[in-house]
Order: C-alpha cells, then sequence, then structure tokens
C-alpha cells in the first residue's frame, strides 16, 4: 500500500515538471512572436517607403528616358541621312569613276564586270525616281556609261552564242543520235549576260517590244536553224521521181527532215527559257524558227502538189510516199503537241500542211473509185490481145501498196479524212476497189465485137487479180473478194469451152447398125454427109485459128490448163471420127478433106493463145475494130 502511494506521488512529480518545462517554452515563443510582429511592421514600413521612393524616381527618369530616345532616333536618322547623301554623290560620280572600266569592256573577269554594271544600274535606277534637276547630268553619264556597257556586253553575247551555234548538218545523224548541246560552263556565261543585258535593254536600249539581244539571238539561232537544215531539206526536194523508183517505206528524207525540225525546236524552246526573259521568250522563238519553219513547210506543200501531178501521169510512188510522211508528220506533231502550240502561227502551218497531205490522199481515193465507176464507151481502150488491162495491174499494185500503209490508212479514215467515201477501213476500201474492177473489167470485156476475145480478156484478168490477191493474202483482201473473181474465171473459162461446141458437133458420130453389125458401105448420100463434115469441121479450126491466133494468155501454166481442157474433149471425138471415116471409104481423094490427122490437129492447137507474130499489131487499140 505504501508502495504504491509512493510511486504515485513520484510520477505527479514528473507531470508538474513536465508541465513547468511546456509553460516556459510558450512563454518564450510569446515572446519571440512579438518580436517577429515588431520586424514585421518594421519591414512593411521600409517597402512602403523604398515603393514611394521608386514612384518618385521613375516619374524623374521617364522624361529623360524619352529624351534620350527620342535623341538616339534623330541620332540614327542623322547618320541614315548622311550614308543616303554618300550614297547619292557616289551615285553622282560613279559614272566618272567607272567609265573607264566600262569602256574597256569585260576581260577574263565576266563577273566583276557584271558587278559594276549591276552597280550602275541601280543607280540610275535610284537617280530616276528621285527626280532631282541636280541629278540629270549624273543619269545621262550614267546611261552613256551604261550604253556603252550594254554594247560591250551584246557583242559578247553575240560573239559566245555564235561560238555555240555551229551548223551542224542533220542528214549526217542517225535519227536516235542525240544532239549536240551547249556545256554547262558557257550556257551559264549566257544566262548571266541575258540577264543583264535584258536589265540594259530596258535602260538605255532602243524603244520597241523586242530587246536588242533577243534580236541578237533570234538571227543566230535563226542561221543555225537554216544551215543546219539546209541539206535535208536539198535532199527532201531532190528525191527519186516517176513509174521507175520504188518507195520503200521510212526512206523519205522528208521524214528524217522532219524529225530532227522538231527536234531542234524542241532544244530551241528550252535553251530560249533559259536566256530570254518571259515576256519575249515566245516572240524569240517565233522569230528563230520562222524561216526554217516556212521553208520546211514550202517543201511539203511542194511534195504534196507533185503528188497531184504525179496521180494524173498514173505514177503512184509519191502517193505512197505521201502517205507515209503524212503519217510521220502527224504522230511528230502530237509528240511533240506542246512545241506545235508554243509556235503559234507556224505551228498552225504544220497541222495544216498535215490536212493538206491526208485531203490528197482522200482525193486520190475518192478519183480512182470513180474512175473505176465509169461506164465504158465504144472508143474505151483494151488490150488487141485479150491481155490484163492496165486498170488491173494498176488497181492491184495500188491495193497491195496501201496495205503496207494500213494503220496509217485506218487512222485517216477513222479521224474522218474520208469523209467523201463509203469505206471507214482499208479492208473495206480494198473490197470496194476490187468489186468496182470487177463491174469494169465486165463491162470493158461487152465492148469487144467478137464475145470470145472478151473471154479471153476476163480469163486472163481475173487469173491475174487471183494470182495478185494470193500474193498479198486474202486475209488482208477479204475471201469474199477472191471468191467473187474465182467464180467469175470459172464462169468465163466455161463460156469459153463453149465456143468450140460446133467443132465437136460436127464430130460426134451416128453409127449406122445393120443386121447386128456395124455398116460400113455408105450410101453416095452419107459419103457427101461425111465429106460436108470434114469441110466444115476444117472451116471452123482454121476460122478459129484465124481469129484467136492473135490472142494471148501469157501465164503460161493458164494456157496449158485451157487448151489440155480442149484437148481432153477435142482430140478423142476427132480421132474417132477420123477412124472411123478412114476405114469407110467416104473419098477416093483422102487428102481433099482430111486435113488434119492427130499430130498436125495438136499442133495447131498449141499455136492458140501465143499472140500475132505481126510486128505492126498494137497491143492496145481503140475500138470499134476488134
Amino acid at each position: 500500500m505504501m508502495m504504491t502511494s509512493s510511486s504515485s506521488v513520484s510520477r505527479r512529480s514528473e507531470l508538474e515538471q513536465v508541465l513547468e518545462n511546456d509553460i516556459a517554452e510558450l512563454a518564450q515563443l510569446q515572446e519571440s512572436l512579438v518580436k517577429t510582429n515588431i520586424l514585421t511592421d518594421r519591414m512593411g514600413g521600409m517597402l512602403t517607403s523604398f515603393e514611394d521612393r521608386l514612384a518618385k524616381l521613375e516619374s524623374s527618369i521617364l522624361p529623360i528616358h524619352k529624351a534620350t530616345k527620342s535623341l538616339t532616333k534623330l541620332h540614327e536618322n542623322i547618320e541614315k541621312s548622311v550614308d543616303y547623301v554618300d550614297e547619292i554623290v557616289g551615285y553622282l560620280s560613279l559614272a566618272a569613276r567607272e567609265d573607264l572600266f566600262i569602256s574597256k569592256g569585260p576581260t577574263d573577269n565576266l563577273t566583276e564586270y557584271l558587278t559594276v554594271v549591276s552597280k550602275l544600274k541601280s543607280a540610275l535606277n535610284h537617280l530616276n525616281s528621285l527626280n532631282f534637276r541636280s541629278g540629270e547630268m549624273a543619269s545621262q553619264k550614267l546611261r552613256l556609261t551604261l550604253t556603252k556597257a550594254n554594247f560591250h556586253l551584246d557583242t559578247l553575247f553575240k560573239r559566245k552564242l555564235v561560238s555555240q551555234s555551229t551548223p551542224i548538218d542533220v542528214s549526217q545523224f542517225e535519227l536516235d543520235v542525240p544532239l549536240p548541246k551547249i556545256s554547262d560552263s558557257d550556257l551559264e556565261d549566257l544566262v548571266l549576260l541575258t540577264g543583264q543585258l535584258a536589265g540594259l535593254d530596258q535602260l538605255v536600249g532602243e524603244s520597241g517590244n523586242v530587246f536588242e539581244h533577243v534580236r541578237t539571238f533570234s538571227e543566230t539561232r535563226s542561221a543555225f536553224f537554216n544551215k543546219s537544215l539546209a541539206a535535208i531539206a536539198s535532199l527532201s526536194n531532190s528525191m527519186p521521181r516517176g513509174s521507175s523508183a520504188t518507195y520503200v517505206k521510212g526512206s523519205s528524207p522528208f521524214i528524217k527532215y522532219m524529225h530532227f525540225l522538231m527536234r531542234l525546236c524542241k532544244n530551241e524552246k528550252a535553251l530560249i527559257q533559259k536566256l530570254i526573259i518571259k515576256p519575249q521568250a515566245q516572240t524569240c522563238f517565233l522569230q528563230t524558227i520562222t524561216s526554217a519553219t516556212e521553208k520546211f513547210t514550202e517543201t511539203g506543200e511542194s511534195l504534196v502538189s507533185r503528188v497531184k501531178r504525179s496521180v494524173v501521169k498514173r505514177e503512184y510512188t509519191d502517193l505512197y510516199m505521201l502517205i507515209d510522211v503524212s503519217a510521220n508528220l502527224a504522230d511528230h506533231l502530237k509528240q511533240y503537241d506542246h512545241i506545235v502550240a508554243y509556235a503559234g502561227n507556224k505551228g498552225a502551218e504544220l497541222s495544216e500542211l498535215v490536212s493538206n497531205s491526208k485531203i490528197t490522199i482522200m482525193f486520190f481515193f475518192r478519183d480512182f473509185t470513180e474512175e473505176l465507176k465509169q461506164p465504158e464507151t465504144p472508143k474505151s481502150i483494151l488490150p488487141v490481145d485479150g491481155t490484163v488491162h492496165e486498170i488491173a495491174s494498176i488497181t492491184l499494185n495500188i491495193i497491195r501498196r496501201l496495205i503496207e500503209f494500213e494503220p496509217s490508212i485506218n487512222q485517216m479514215l477513222t479521224e474522218g479524212w474520208g469523209a467523201n467515201l463509203s469505206a471507214s477501213t482499208l479492208k473495206a476500201l480494198v473490197k470496194e476497189l476490187l468489186h468496182l474492177l470487177y463491174v469494169n473489167l465486165e463491162n470493158k470485156s461487152k465492148i469487144y465485137k467478137r464475145a470470145i476475145l472478151g473471154n479471153v480478156f476476163l480469163i486472163n484478168n481475173y487469173n491475174y487479180i487471183m494470182k495478185q490477191i494470193k500474193l498479198i493474202g486474202s486475209e488482208a483482201v477479204g475471201a469474199e473478194c477472191e471468191v467473187e473473181f474465182e467464180k467469175g474465171f470459172n464462169k468465163q473459162k466455161e463460156a469459153y469451152k463453149g465456143s468450140w461446141t460446133p467443132c465437136y458437133q460436127v464430130l460426134m458420130e451416128q453409127t449406122k447398125i445393120e443386121g447386128g453389125a456395124i455398116v460400113k458401105t455408105l450410101t453416095k448420100q452419107q459419103r457427101e454427109g461425111v465429106k460436108e463434115r470434114f469441110k466444115n469441121f476444117n472451116g471452123e479450126i482454121d476460122g478459129m485459128y484465124v481469129i484467136q491466133k492473135s490472142y494471148t494468155i501469157a501465164d503460161a501454166d493458164l494456157r496449158a490448163q485451157i487448151l489440155n481442157e480442149i484437148k481432153d474433149i477435142l482430140m478423142p471425138l476427132y480421132t474417132n471420127f477420123l477412124s472411123h471415116h478412114t476405114a469407110s471409104e467416104f473419098t477416093k481423094n483422102p487428102s481433099k478433106y482430111i486435113k488434119y490427122d492427130k499430130a498436125a490437129l495438136e499442133a495447131i492447137l498449141d499455136g492458140f493463145f501465143v499472140g500475132s507474130s505481126d510486128p505492126s499489131d498494137k497491143k492496145f487499140f481503140t475500138l470499134p475494130g476488134n
């Protein structure tokens, strides 16, 4: 119990001691707080005082600052004015300082010369903008100095341009060989020169729409164009002509001419766009190419006129050349359409040349078609021996050559150039031409007074045409065309073979049988009948030979075929007739009636269709008069 009381007293004493310590600490804190409040009040008062002082300082310094700023700006303006005055003074004396340097012209250091020229230009532009009376004299001196600079630079430009415009003979170039171009270093010099000359021409050049250096460029490059194309232009004007020449596709020098003209124009446009300012670039391009394009167009129009004259004379080599040329020219104009458009009216002239070429070609098709449709008259010229008519050989040769240019002709027809034709493709046109030729030959054959000669005429012509169609190819011409001529050929061959019917009929034997045996003893009337039949046969053979010996079938195979078919019928009939009546003793003088033995008859048949041996006979004659 006592131990418990003692521990309580001790615990109480500890707590009291802690409490006293806390009270003492709290008293110290309160004292510190009071001191802090005092310091805060003092600091607040000091800051307030400082703020008031700063406000007063600001109000004192601000006017000074403004005055200083104004003075600084005024000073800068004065300095600028002084510099500007110095600059103007420099401009006023610049011509005098640089005149000697400019008068000597550019040396190896072109950049230094151009730099001085730029300064002079700037000075003149500036003085002109000030419009000071006191600067008029200086402006005149600057203009005079710049005129000298313009002369020297233009001379240098011309010299450099001429050195880079050496003509090239394009006739010696292959189509895919790159053309020589101005080197990069020389091109850079030309760009620098034209850049300065454009400004100089504006300041001191003659008034006009075209600057002097632009005229220099166009004249120099125009001469380059003309000389480079001169040889190929001459070749285009001297192409072989006449029926003896055979045109090979792509061989016309005019095709090469147009190819290099377009390439040169393309290169020239690129060069001009680098050297000439945009407002004058197109004018410069037109002036450069005008002479060359006019010569090209004149050559093309001359070719078109030449084709027209040749067609009238039935010489078609130039026509095939024109088809090839017009197709190539049209392709080139499409390939270089941007050049053609940039060339303005000169490009339009090239397009017009294409149009004229295609119109001429289509007019030929129309006229030739109409020629085949023309009715025949008794005065029509026909081969006297029934051989192939020139209209057949001409038509087939035209068709054969046209097929070589089928894509080009189809393109023309598709574009509507064949509006006066019924055909829209070359194959349809060929079909129409062959049908018209068939009708034309049929009508011609009817003019012959002797139908047999008409038959021979058609046999020769149809056989020739069928062979040509096979050489050309049925797929290119159309199988129906071949069938039409084959039917006509067979019809005429059968008609000719039918002309031999009187000979066959004379030889038709009527054997008389009595008592189951052949009667070989003839009555007087029967003997006279046999004699008459021999006379009739001899007369038929002789008459046919006299008439037909001048007829010609030049095709040996065809001639042999027709004669063999005649022999296959005639020879057995005659052999049988001859052997039968030789045994019948119809006459005491057989040689009087039997003119031909088997060998002699075959020999005279072999004399048919070999043509007349009379040199006075003409191959063609004017009807009437077979």
